[in-house]
C-alpha cells in the first residue's frame, strides 16, 4: 500500500476546519518546537502509542480503540515525566519511518526498504543519546514539515480543489515532489528554530 497517496486521499475529503488544524498543528511543531517541546513531544508520544497500541491489540484480537486509547494517553504521560527516554523513542520511530518512506517512494526492493528503515532508527537513537538539543529541533522539524504538506492538501483540496486535485495527481505520480517539498520546509523550519535559540531574529544580530 502506499501510505502516502492513502494519507493524501484521506486528507482531501476531510473539512477545511481539520486541515486548518493540521497546518497549525505543523507550524507550531515546525517553527516553534524549541519553545513548545515538552507539549509536542507529548502528542508525537502519544500518536505513536495510539497506533502501536491499536496495532498490537488488533494482532492480538484485542479491543484495538481502547487499547490504542490508554496506550497513547500512557505515553504522552511518559513524555512528560521522561523526556529524554521518549524523545529516543520517538527519534528511533521517525527516523526508521522516514527511511521507509523514502526508500518505498523510489521503489526500493522491500528487503532494501526493511534495512533502511532499521538502519536509519538505529541512526535515530544513536543521535538522540549524542546529540540531545539538536534531535529536539529535528524531531519537531520533520514532523512540523510532513503536517504541513497534510494540511496543505487538506486546505487546498476543500478551498481550492483543481490546485489539491493538480498536487495530488503530480505528487503519486513523481516520487521525488513531496520528499523534495519536506526537505524544503525541513531546510527553512531548522534555520528558524537555530536562528531563534542563538537570539538572532530576536534581537537582529
Amino acid at each position: 500500500m502506499n501510505v502516502q497517496d492513502a494519507i493524501f486521499r484521506w486528507a482531501a475529503v476531510q473539512p477545511a476546519l481539520v486541515g486548518l488544524v493540521i497546518f497549525g498543528a505543523g507550524t507550531a511543531y515546525a517553527f516553534f518546537g524549541c519553545y513548545l517541546y515538552p507539549a509536542l513531544l507529548a502528542v508525537s508520544c502519544g500518536l505513536i502509542g495510539w497506533i502501536g497500541g491499536g496495532l498490537g491489540a488488533e494482532a492480538l484480537q484485542a479491543p484495538h480503540d481502547v487499547v490504542g486509547i490508554v496506550a497513547g494517553v500512557v505515553f504522552a504521560g511518559m513524555a512528560i515525566g521522561w523526556q529524554k527516554p521518549m524523545t529516543a523513542l520517538a527519534s528511533t520511530v521517525t527516523w526508521g519511518l522516514l527511511a521507509h518512506y523514502l526508500t518505498y517512494q523510489f521503489r526500493v526492493p522491500p528487503m532494501g526498504v526493511l534495512i533502511a528503515a532499521g538502519l536509519f532508527a538505529a541512526l535515530g537513537l544513536t543521535l538522540s543519546v549524542l546529540c540531545f538539543r539538536t534531535m529536539r529541533v529535528v524531531l519537531t522539524v520533520l514532523h512540523g514539515a510532513a503536517l504541513l504538506v497534510v494540511g496543505f492538501v487538506s486546505l487546498s483540496s476543500q478551498l481550492l480543489p483543481s490546485l489539491g486535485s493538480t498536487f495530488r495527481g503530480i505528487a503519486s505520480s513523481e516520487a521525488f515532489v513531496v520528499p523534495m517539498l519536506m526537505g524544503m520546509v525541513v531546510a527553512a523550519a531548522y534555520s528558524y528554530q537555530a536562528m531563534c535559540q542563538q537570539g538572532g531574529i530576536r534581537t537582529g544580530t
